[in-house]
């Protein structure tokens, strides 16, 4: 690729990066919207591990789960 176009590609995926984070403060997100957030992130290999006290395992744990299931991975 030429450098033109790697400069392209560089504001587009830093201008989707800025839109879908202002989305995420304005709040109110779609499904549709959830859904392309999550996908963004899968693509550039962003995850995390839910841990305790976080805003992840903040979100898992307001999931009801019963006492045999184990929110928190053992390692």
């Amino acid at each position: 690729m030429s450098q033109d176009t790697n400069d392209i590609l560089s504001t587009l995926h830093t201008k989707l990066s800025e839109h879908l984070l202002d989305k995420i403060n304005k709040g109110n997100l779609t499904a549709a919207e959830l859904n392309v957030i999550r996908q963004f992130l899968k693509d550039n290999h962003i995850s995390d591990i839910p841990r305790a006290n976080s805003p992840y395992g903040d979100l898992l744990n307001s999931f009801s789960f019963t006492e045999e299931d184990d929110a928190y991975p053992s390692h």
